[in-house]
């Protein structure tokens, strides 16, 4: 879960204390404790929110990856047995070149490869077919329909990435938001009290005792 929020939750939740103890009835910039209140109790759903908008991107990156290396173990070894069971010179085997020319690193290469492929696999399979009625080329317990299939599927996986990762930096952004409000909220309570505190005694060290950032600060002077 994102850390940044837990301390402008903490110290919004010193505010309200504060503010409702010894200022209930002051305003800042039109709000009351409760106003700030009902805003630091939005931090904690948004942080829950960014937590399971990043387990869904992770998930679905995972699936992405596994998708392509699924498509790429094909894509290299497919031409291998085919190529093993044709003769050189046979045309399905110099129909391999072209896929040979392409080496799958990259999302674009590794689907280009495979829709070079799928037609060869084709041919090979009608090819041995032809020998003997059920023969193809089979590897890991899939045959070109199924290739087939994952290659014309992959665009919407890498899409499906985009839109979770997409979703995570959303979820991250309305949390920074809140917590930017929050904070801001904050700052100018805080500054309100320590302007009501000035000339009360009584107040100063109150709010010294209270509020954890007048406590470091008097500590770091003391030093």
């Amino acid at each position: 879960m994102p850390e940044f929020w837990h301390k402008s939750r903490q110290r919004g939740l010193e505010t309200v204390t504060f503010w409702r103890r010894y200022l209930p009835a002051m305003t800042v910039g039109g709000w009351s404790p409760d106003g700030l209140a009902e805003e630091i109790a939005r931090l904690e759903p948004l942080a829950q929110a960014v937590v399971e908008a990043r387990t869904q991107a992770k998930t679905v990156k995972q699936a992405e990856l596994a998708a392509f290396e699924r498509i790429r173990s094909l894509n290299l070894n497919v031409p291998l047995l085919i190529a093993g069971r044709f003769d050189e010179g046979h045309p399905v085997r110099v129909a391999l070149a072209a896929v040979y020319a392409v080496t799958p690193e990259t999302d674009e290469l590794n689907l280009l490869r495979a829709r070079r492929l799928i037609p060869v696999w084709r041919k090979a399979d009608a090819a041995l077919a032809a020998r003997k009625p059920g023969d193809a080329i089979v590897r890991d317990e899939a045959g070109v329909a199924e290739f087939e299939t994952w290659v014309t599927d992959y665009p919407k996986t890498l899409q499906a990435t985009v839109e979770a990762v997409t979703a995570f930096r959303a979820a991250r952004t309305a949390l920074r938001s809140q917590h930017d409000r929050v904070d801001q909220l904050n700052k100018r309570a805080y500054k309100k009290f320590k302007a009501e505190a000035y000339t009360d005694p009584a107040l100063r060290s109150a709010l010294q005792t209270a509020i954890t950032r007048e406590k470091s600060s008097g500590s770091r002077r003391r030093q």
